[in-house]
């Protein structure tokens, strides 16, 4: 994989001072970027406890991360909307400030890191695969082509061509974007349920789906979308698997949940969590799969459960923090704690602080919050998406149960003394749940 077409200026490589700063023992904190995702939230939150010094670099000033206590400094910084000068700033922080634990906090800056990762290395601790290894999860038609290898269950897949070649396609489908890295911005995908419904989709996806043109150079074909089978069976539900892995320690630790409310309901943002037991096959496939495409590091996995076949299949990955890791955290896996000593490469507290996580124990039963929930369980009741208990259980929870922030633009202050962002309104929050389009 080759590097994207812009180069910042650099100065002549001193192979003595970048040697010093990859393995510097004790760095000078962690540099998250991206303050409105929840996973940012959750690594700041989880480190800022442990007195870990944490830099929020964003454009934007007044985002959910930038609220926290536990962010000692705020820096702005150019948008990823033009890469090219995010990078170049990012290397002349990192001249200024050489030590700091970088994470990759969102689809965009996983993939920047993992282009860019042989010069950002000079300056800052990672936790990265090789180069080109963290796109091969991103991408979800190479990710489609790793699976079908290691013989992993996914849903049906075809690119628009190869879509319009067949004559028998297996309605419903979903016409996708291939990756939300490097796009203008977030594309939903597209239900359709027959073939002119097909044609339609493909024909408006280049007015709906645009992306960077350093995003095009990297993969010039990246604009073309995926066609995939789509599953809405009774009683389906999205299963994840979440965790670390650190072949270098010998750890790979796992949590499972289900997403038991979605917002928009059946295919939106997991709104409401429960923990889940983590199936062994699964969880066997799921680390020779990252073994194959070389992957180290946070991650979460979605599969689609079909409980009438006892099917699940692999549906997404996501090589990064993510927006659900508070969850993991308060069930005794705490996620960014182990990729700052990995990047530093403190493999013995890396194995202690796994052997306490595999002792922990399993601490929330679920996770969802306020007033949101409550409308969501009742109106999936009503609509026969939900059963009685459950809604009982989601729709009147006791005040003070673990909560984690999973909806846009709404934080619960889960411990600490974060100050809460503005809830959704009301109206915005109906619209997504009743949103007819299907998670990209």
């Amino acid at each position: 994989m080759q590097p994207i077409a812009f180069t910042p200026s650099l100065p002549a490589p001193d192979p003595r001072r970048a040697r010093s700063v990859r393995t510097q023992a004790q760095p000078r904190g962690v540099l998250l970027t991206m303050g409105d995702g929840l996973g940012t939230l959750a690594a700041a939150r989880e480190l800022g406890r442990l007195g870990i010094p944490v830099v929020l670099a964003d454009r934007r000033s007044r985002t959910v991360t930038a609220r926290s206590c536990y962010v000692a400094r705020r820096v702005p910084c150019p948008g990823l909307d033009r890469p090219g000068d995010w990078l170049q700033w990012l290397l002349d922080f990192g001249r200024r400030e050489p030590g700091h634990v970088l994470l990759a906090t969102s689809d965009d800056v996983c993939w920047m890191l993992d282009t860019h990762r042989h010069a950002l290395e000079r300056w800052f601790h990672l936790y990265q695969p090789a180069q080109g290894r963290a796109w091969s999860l991103l991408d979800k038609r190479s990710l489609h082509r790793l699976c079908a290898q290691q013989g992993i269950d996914q849903p049906l897949q075809w690119t628009a061509a190869q879509a319009q070649a067949v004559a028998d396609l297996p309605y419903p489908l979903v016409v996708k974007a291939r990756t939300q890295a490097g796009v203008r911005r977030k594309v939903e995908g597209t239900v359709v349920r027959d073939a002119a419904s097909l044609q339609a989709a493909l024909a408006a996806w280049p007015g709906r789906a645009t992306w960077r043109p350093e995003m095009l150079l990297h993969e010039p074909d990246v604009d073309q979308p995926l066609v995939q089978a789509y599953h809405d069976e009774p009683g389906q539900q999205v299963y994840t698997l979440a965790g670390f892995y650190a072949p270098e320690a010998d750890t790979f630790l796992l949590r499972a949940a289900a997403k038991v409310l979605n917002d928009p309901a059946g295919t939106g943002v997991g709104l409401c969590l429960e923990s889940r037991p983590v199936q062994p096959a699964l969880a066997r496939q799921l680390r020779a799969l990252m073994d194959s495409a070389g992957y180290r590091g946070a991650f979460e996995v979605e599969y689609i459960h079909l409980p009438a076949s006892g099917r699940y299949l692999l549906l997404d990955f996501s090589p990064r923090l993510y927006g659900r890791m508070a969850f993991e955290i308060s069930r005794g896996l705490p996620v960014p704690q182990l990729c700052q000593l990995a990047a530093c490469g403190q493999w013995d507290e890396v194995r202690q602080l796994a052997l306490q996580s595999r002792l922990a124990a399993a601490g929330s039963d679920g996770s969802g919050e306020g007033w949101i929930r409550r409308l969501s369980a009742t109106t999936q009741l009503l609509g026969g998406r939900l059963g009685l208990g459950p809604w009982r259980f989601w729709g009147h929870r006791a005040p003070g149960a673990t909560a984690d922030a999973v909806v846009p633009g709404h934080v619960a202050a889960s411990g600490g003394t974060d100050r809460q962002d503005a809830p959704v309104p009301p109206q915005a929050a109906l619209r997504r749940l009743f949103a007819p389009n299907a998670r990209g």
